[in-house]
């Protein structure tokens, strides 16, 4: 009798519920976007020609609610400090991650620019 094939092995709970890594990339793109459209240049700093790059981090749960936020790294030039850290409360709450996300919760760090045009 000839061998019978073997049935292919059904993908596991895990592999077919985790985001996919464009899903993803999508999601930090639209956090980012969100971050981006409640920046305010600070009027002191574009006196005086400042510009710099603040680095934010906070944990967001998987609704999209922020748990915590810190400067993970200053710019050096306060004004800018200043106006990263309250991005976060004017930006939240983020849109939640992905279908799929299985943890409760997403540390991120992402840097904030600031550049006078």
């Amino acid at each position: 009798a000839a061998p019978q094939p073997r049935a292919k092995a059904l993908p596991s709970y895990a592999e077919v519920m985790a985001p996919s890594p464009t899903a993803m990339t999508d999601w930090e793109k639209e956090v980012m976007a969100r971050l981006d459209r409640v920046k305010r240049y600070p009027r002191r700093a574009v006196l005086r020609q400042q510009e710099g790059v603040v680095y934010l981090r906070f944990t967001i749960d998987r609704h999209g609610n922020v748990l915590a936020y810190s400067l993970q790294r200053p710019s050096g030039v306060e004004a800018l400090d200043e106006d990263a850290l309250l991005l976060i409360p004017r930006a939240a709450p983020f849109p939640p991650p992905p279908a799929g996300f299985r943890r409760d919760k997403v540390e991120l760090v992402v840097p904030v620019r600031y550049v006078l045009r």
